[in-house]
């Protein structure tokens, strides 16, 4: 029944993706928290809007120079590594929609350091290699990342990707072959 509704919708959005982060169970948020969590959605919001343009130097902007990406297979890229992905993907993308989005599911801090939850819902149009016909791809993908405070802004410095959700490609779920 979930499924259906999700293909139905085409939400891909990842099941209790806030039960699976600290803050399950309704944890109060404290002020501090809800601060850097308006501040730091504000700057992932700039990075939707910089993929829309295709803005790699936008779309990078908050990362630091040590950024890392852990991907769901154990590899880990560099800043320069996950700059070309994303170049690579623009190469493919013909538009970025207005429903995609990112959201804070949950935010921690610690001194300087924020650890963020967030669960990405990414809708766009592209083509596939060797076809001339654009598609619209949705994906959905959880990730944990560290935010660092670095004088009055805060800056990515790390990405874990936890769990990737369904995908659909115009309309119809795809299952990647293995």
């Amino acid at each position: 029944m979930i499924l259906a509704a999700m293909i139905l919708s085409q939400c891909m959005c990842i099941e209790d993706s806030v039960g699976k982060t600290p803050c399950a169970g309704g944890r109060a948020e404290s002020a501090a928290e809800a601060k850097a969590k308006r501040e730091i959605q504000q700057r992932i919001n700039l990075t939707v809007e910089a993929d829309k343009a295709k803005d790699l130097a936008a779309a990078t902007r908050f990362n630091t120079s040590d950024y890392r990406v852990k991907k769901l297979d154990g590899s880990i890229q560099t800043l320069e590594q996950a700059r070309a992905g994303i170049q690579a993907n623009y190469d493919h993308i013909q538009k970025v929609s207005d429903r995609t989005k990112i959201v804070i599911d949950c935010l921690t801090l610690s001194g300087d350091g924020a650890t963020v939850f967030i669960n990405q819902h990414f809708v766009r149009t592209v083509l596939f290699d060797g076809d001339p016909t654009p598609h619209e791809l949705v994906s959905n993908i959880t990730h944990r990342e560290v935010w660092i405070r670095i004088g009055d802004g805060w800056m990515r410095k790390f990405i874990e990707e936890l769990e990737r959700g369904p995908t659909f490609v115009d309309g119809t779920l795809h299952v990647p072959s293995r």
